[in-house]
């Protein structure tokens, strides 16, 4: 398979997890299910011209993997990685031939740091900065939520200690070290 290297991080990381879907063996229900919902999400998150190269419907098949035999479920399998395969094949020799790239939906790590900027900018405890730290919360995973939540909580104290400043130095730090991650998003 041709690897596809973009100057887009999101976009190089969307295609690596594509990448790793066509070898990755779903033999239950559950698996797939989880198969399909990555893939249809990594694919909706690639800018327009190398999205038009996927044919999503492909994967969009309802609840009946829960309904397939083992062997059918294996074929069945078997069929999406090879798609997938030739439709990453297909994006490579687009980008190698100068796609254009733009246009890529925001990705939530991109939402949740320009989010991160504006808190930060904000009057300590002000009603605006408490907003941006709930939208953060809301677009968060498990780890952001709770550090978001714990900020509105330390955002709210009207005259900060020392220790309450240190640790929202820390959760703010925490969460761009998370966006950071080479698993996020």
């Amino acid at each position: 398979m041709s690897t596809l290297r973009s100057s887009d991080d999101v976009t190089s990381k969307n295609v690596a997890r594509l990448q790793h879907l066509t070898t990755w063996s779903g033999d239950t229900p559950q698996l797939m299910d989880i198969w399909i919902k990555v893939a249809v999400r990594t694919i909706a998150m690639l800018p327009p011209k190398l999205r038009e190269l996927f044919f999503v419907p492909h994967y969009q098949i309802g609840d009946s993997h829960f309904h397939m035999s083992r062997e059918a479920l294996e074929k069945t399998g078997a069929e999406f990685r090879e798609q997938l395969g030739t439709e990453l094949a297909a994006a490579a020799a687009a980008v190698a031939q100068g796609v254009d790239l733009s246009g890529r939906p925001e990705a939530p790590e991109e939402r949740i740091s320009a989010l991160l900027d504006r808190v930060e900018q904000e009057i300590h405890g002000s009603d605006k900065q408490r907003r941006l730290l709930e939208a953060i919360r809301e677009a968060g995973n498990g780890e952001i939520r709770a550090d978001a939540a714990e900020l509105i909580r330390l955002y709210a104290y009207k005259r900060p200690t020392i220790e309450h400043q240190n640790q929202i130095a820390r959760r703010l730090g925490h969460i761009r070290a998370v966006l950071q991650g080479p698993s996020y998003g």
